[in-house]
């Protein structure tokens, strides 16, 4: 949702491959805790589409940021070999 804000719940589900099932709980909590807010299509009612609140997005960017140096440290002791590998074993898993 961070890099797709307003994105339909359909097409979430589609992203993270999962089931309406296995999205729901989580996603309740996302919605309790307003870290994530929810519209309905005002033609469509039927669809509704997600977005991180404000409070999402501090979320979001403090376990980005963490994330990001880390991989920076581990792509600096494993070299530029080793990142370049990894990149694209994770752009051939994103296109599978």
């Amino acid at each position: 949702m961070g890099r797709n804000p307003n994105i339909a719940v359909q097409s979430l589900l589609e992203i993270l491959a999962v089931s309406k099932q296995a999205l729901h709980t989580p996603l309740r909590h996302l919605l309790e805790r307003k870290l994530v807010a929810a519209r309905s299509n005002d033609e469509d009612r039927r669809f509704r589409y997600l977005s991180l609140t404000q409070e999402g997005r501090k979320l979001e960017d403090r376990l980005t940021g963490t994330q990001m140096q880390r991989l920076a440290a581990v792509f600096d002791a494993a070299g530029d070999k080793n990142e370049h590998a990894w990149k694209a074993i994770m752009r051939a898993m994103r296109e599978a």
